[in-house]
Parts: C-alpha cells; structure tokens; sequence
C-alpha cells in the first residue's frame, strides 16, 4: 500500500513538471540587404508563444555590421530613446509567425551607440526594422530544435513506471520461491 502511495506521489510530480512547455528554435532571415540566423526560447501554448530570450547575429547592407544580437527587449518600453515596437509573441506553427508588433532585440556592431531591430510582418510580409530607421523585406522562417536529452518528465514517467513494474516482479519471485521450499 506504501508502494501505491509513492507511485501516485511520482505520477503528480511528473504531471505538474509537464505543464512548464518552453521550446528552442532556430530562426533565420535573408533579404536582399539583411541575413541572419540564431536561435529564440518560447514558452507558452494553445498557439502564441512568449519570445523569452533570443541569440544570433544578423548582417545587413550597412558596412557596420555584422551585428550581434545582445537580448531580448520587453514590450512597451524603449531603447536608446527609440520606443520598443515588439509584443515578442510568436505563432508556431501558424502563419504568420509573429505580428505587427514583432520581436524586438538589441544589437551591437561596429555603429557607435545603441541599435534595435525588430522582426515584424505587416501588409502580407515580414520585415527588418533596424532602430526606426528603415525596414527591408524579409524572408522569416523558425523551426524546433530536436533535442536528444529526454526531459526531466519522460524520466520520471519511465522510472514510475519501472517502479510499478517492480512489485510484480517481486510478487513472482517470492511465489517462485515459496514454491521450491514446499
């Protein structure tokens, strides 16, 4: 009976670790002026995803670049005086993949002073903002990483069930040996 008790407890824990869903991405864009790739982490469900960190570096027709992303800019607020367009939501796997308001991340290049840029899509298009001052036409596209680390849950899962598994295992030999000493 303590053994059930256990196994439920392990089969809670693993339910309650499952509900926390955040997935890696890489992203790439390419234009005829900008290029870029890099990876993002969302987290969420049920179709709008929250941008909650993003890497990689874009190259565009400025001979500035190219330009490291250095993170993430929260939505509402503004960058080097510049106000912040982005909502950082992204629509996997639906089209489009972001809104008008976008993915907005700071920058660092060779260009003295700070930069934004955000990746938007409005009037059937994405598009690269570079800190208000244009916006070039883009092609946006993001896929899942495959990971081949099994998450925390699938292991707890595997060894709750291993641990169900057990008693009966245990109910047979003891049988097994009940038998031969009689």
């Amino acid at each position: 009976m303590l053994q059930l008790k256990y196994l439920v407890a392990v089969c809670a824990l693993a339910l309650t670790i499952g509900t926390a869903n955040a997935t890696t991405f890489d992203w790439s864009i390419t234009g005829q002026y900008d290029n870029g790739s890099g990876t993002l982490v969302a987290s969420g469900s049920g179709g709008a995803l929250t941008v909650t960190s993003i890497a990689g570096t874009i190259t565009t027709g400025s001979p500035f670049g190219p330009f490291a992303i250095t993170g993430l800019l929260g939505p509402g607020g503004s960058y080097a005086n510049l106000p912040v367009p982005g909502d950082n939501l992204l629509f996997y796997p639906a089209a489009p993949l972001v809104d008008s308001g976008g993915i907005s991340f700071s920058t660092e290049g060779t260009i003295p002073g700070q930069m934004f840029m955000d990746i938007f899509f409005t009037g059937g298009q994405y598009f690269l903002l570079v800190s208000n001052a244009g916006a070039n036409g883009i092609t946006f596209s993001v896929s899942p990483e495959v990971s081949s680390t099994p998450l925390p849950t699938t292991l707890i899962m595997m060894l709750s069930g291993l641990g169900a598994l057990a008693p009966l295992g245990w109910r047979k030999r003891s049988r097994a040996t009940a038998l031969a000493a009689a």
